[in-house]
């Protein structure tokens, strides 16, 4: 099952939760990256799949490199690895080549 969400909405659902660490520690969050999306889309009036095709993914001869645009779109192309934590010790994983 796919769920969905509108960057917005994952934008306030993060700004309505406590900082889950003490304040000046490390604690990883994409909301930056959400913000830098939805003001790349507003002042460009163009979806971030398309300015970065545009501006980056073109112009660096990315072609293998997108964007997906749909929740339900699937990956293009075969992965270049794989990653599996079937006998390894824990919290490690192995990566191989398909």
């Amino acid at each position: 099952m796919t769920t969905s969400h509108r960057p917005i909405d994952l934008v306030k659902l993060s700004s309505a939760k406590p900082c889950p660490v003490e304040i000046g520690t490390f604690n990883y969050s994409n909301t930056n990256y959400l913000l830098l999306g939805m003001i790349i889309e507003r002042v460009t009036g163009k979806t971030l799949a398309a300015e970065l095709d545009r501006r980056l993914l073109t112009p660096l001869g990315m072609k293998s490199t997108y964007l997906p645009t749909t929740p339900t779109e699937e990956i293009k192309g075969l992965p270049a690895c794989r990653v599996s934590t079937e006998g390894t010790p824990p919290g490690s994983a192995a990566l191989s080549r398909p």
